[in-house]
């Protein structure tokens, strides 16, 4: 991999900003005196990452699936590194 395509996986795993990451509520117990929180982060700020980052060399296909018989959909992301698409 060129410098280049290193310099943009180092951009991409980047730690996001504090006010980038959100909370959730995991799990509660029956008496509610404990909770699991998690971090993640928006579809949205996972855009504005790569659109900072890659520009328009990077794009998102969505396919069909059927998980336990039921409908869902898997996305994959591709980016552009050194003139190669990676998925």
């Amino acid at each position: 991999m060129s410098v280049v395509g290193k310099s943009i996986l180092d951009a991409l795993a980047a730690p996001f900003k504090e006010d980038e990451i959100e909370w959730r509520a995991q799990t509660f117990t029956k008496d509610c005196q404990k909770v699991l929180v998690l971090p993640y982060i928006s579809a949205r700020a996972a855009m504005n990452r790569l659109d900072e980052v890659l520009g328009l060399n990077w794009k998102d296909e969505y396919h069909e699936i059927i998980v336990n018989g039921q409908q869902a959909f898997q996305c994959s992301i591709s980016i552009k590194i050194d003139n190669e698409w990676i998925t």
